[in-house]
């Protein structure tokens, strides 16, 4: 399952999916931005077929490249914060975001579990266990993103 979160307040919804997800989210759900991350796989709209492009018709797309490692810079790390900022915000306001990255499990789950952060002020623990829940047990297997959320 994708869907990680629905606003009580405004409805907007957070979902975390894998690159090969993207399509079918998009046709059914009306993303309004889509956060792309993983950076070995980080699709221009010129790689997209035509019946694709249509789908991204009024969706804010933003790229935060990341590696699946044990290590992320602090750089990085500022971008994620950035990006969940925008992110919780666009929620808040009623909007649906995607974040995703090539399986939808662990770069996803770190941007997720920041977006969570920002929007339900929940324990990172708490968060990890809700991602692995509706997302997929093995999301956030990367320690060092896992550690990360647990600081948050």
């Amino acid at each position: 399952m994708s869907l990680l979160y629905v606003s009580p307040a405004s409805g907007g919804k957070l979902f975390q999916a894998g690159v090969s997800e993207i399509p079918q989210l998009l046709q059914n759900n009306n993303i309004y931005a889509l956060i792309l991350s993983a950076r070995e796989f980080q699709p221009k709209l010129t790689d997209f077929q035509p019946d694709f492009l249509r789908l991204l018709k009024g969706t804010h797309i933003f790229y935060v490249p990341l590696l699946d490692t044990p290590f992320i810079s602090q750089k990085d790390l500022s971008k994620v914060d950035e990006i969940s900022s925008l992110a919780a915000m666009f929620i808040i306001k009623g909007k649906n975001v995607l974040s995703t990255c090539y399986a939808g499990l662990n770069r996803s789950g770190l941007i997720s579990g920041h977006i969570l952060k920002k929007i339900t002020g929940a324990s990172g623990n708490t968060i990890i266990d809700h991602i692995q829940k509706h997302r997929n047990p093995r999301a956030l297997s990367n320690s060092t993103f896992a550690k990360i959320i647990t600081k948050l």
